[in-house]
């Protein structure tokens, strides 16, 4: 009996294993409020959908690609995935692309017509977004229908 106890003595006094704690690449948060068409909060971050741009108030259509995006991701948990050379633009705001489930969340506003490419600063879909937007255009889609 003395010896069980000394020998759960000695297990107790072991140094616990140490966790390895991998960072995830994608950083899944629920959006906690939409701000307009292309500015989400999650938690207490402000994060702003890179390359578009939607109406601000008292522009044509800022009700309604406010709304498209709160339809899309409102309360939904979404991956936030940094672009390689901004992190937060002239606000503060978070530099994120927002996807759902894979699906991108930007490139679904730009080809309904709920937003416009935003080319002034580089990013690595550029070229897929100004081409949804160009089809949009084409098609009447959204904004470009309506205002």
């Amino acid at each position: 009996m003395r010896l069980v106890v000394f020998l759960l003595f000695l297990t107790a006094c072991a140094p616990a294993p140490e966790l390895q704690l991998v960072p995830p690449t994608l950083h899944s948060a629920i959006v906690t409020r939409i701000v307009d068409g292309d500015t989400v909060v999650i938690g207490e971050e402000h994060v702003r959908i890179i390359g578009i741009d939607t109406p601000e108030k008292e522009e044509c259509y800022f009700d309604e690609a406010s709304e498209r995006l709160s339809q899309l991701i409102f309360e939904k948990s979404v991956e936030r995935i940094p672009e390689p050379t901004d992190n937060r633009d002239k606000y503060g705001r978070l530099l994120r692309y927002i996807e759902l489930s894979g699906e991108d969340i930007g490139l679904q506003m730009l080809k309904e017509g709920f937003a416009e490419n935003y080319p002034w600063f580089p990013h690595p879909r550029i070229e897929e977004y100004k081409e949804a937007e160009d089809e949009a255009k084409k098609e009447g889609r959204g904004l470009w229908g309506e205002c």
